[in-house]
C-alpha cells in the first residue's frame, strides 16, 4: 500500500502491479453459489484481464476491464454463466495497474436463492465458512 499525501490527509491507495491472484473463496455463501456482477474500483493504462475461476464448477467467462488511461473508474460488468463453491480471481495487465478492494463490488447469491442477490461492498474481507473446529 502507498500513502498518497493530501491537503490534510492520506489516502492509502493499493501497490501497483502486473498481476494479482487470490485463493479461492466461497464469499460466505453455503453450498453452491452465482457470482452475477461485478464494479471493479481500478487504476490502469492498460486492460486489465479479470478472470473468476469456479473449483468445482462453471467459471465465468473472462471480463476486460478497458484501461482507464490512469484515472480512478468504477465500471459494472455482468458475468456470464457460472456456478460453484469456490472462486478464485486472477487479475493480470501488461502494464502496472491498481485494484481497489475496499471500493469494489461483487453481487452473488446461493444457487437456490429465493429472494436478490448479495451485494458485497468489498472484495477485500476473509469469508470463512461458520463450524466448529
Amino acid at each position: 500500500m502507498n500513502a498518497v499525501e493530501t491537503d490534510d490527509m492520506f489516502v492509502i491507495q493499493p501497490a501497483q502491479t502486473i498481476s494479482f491472484s487470490t485463493l479461492g473463496s466461497s464469499f460466505g455463501m453455503q453450498g453452491y453459489g452465482h457470482l452475477r456482477q461485478i464494479a471493479p474500483a481500478y487504476i490502469s493504462t492498460a486492460d486489465i484481464t479479470l478472470t473468476f475461476i469456479s473449483y468445482d464448477g462453471q467459471s465465468p467467462l473472462p471480463i476486460i476491464l478497458p484501461s482507464s488511461n490512469g484515472q480512478y473508474v468504477k465500471i459494472l460488468f455482468p458475468f456470464s454463466a457460472n456456478k460453484g463453491q469456490l472462486f478464485s480471481v486472477v487479475a493480470t495487465s501488461t502494464e502496472k495497474f491498481q485494484l481497489f478492494l475496499e471500493d469494489s463490488e461483487l453481487s452473488l447469491g446461493p444457487w437456490s436463492r429465493q429472494d436478490q442477490y448479495t451485494v458485497l461492498k468489498t472484495l477485500s474481507g476473509v469469508f470463512v465458512d461458520s463450524g466448529p473446529i
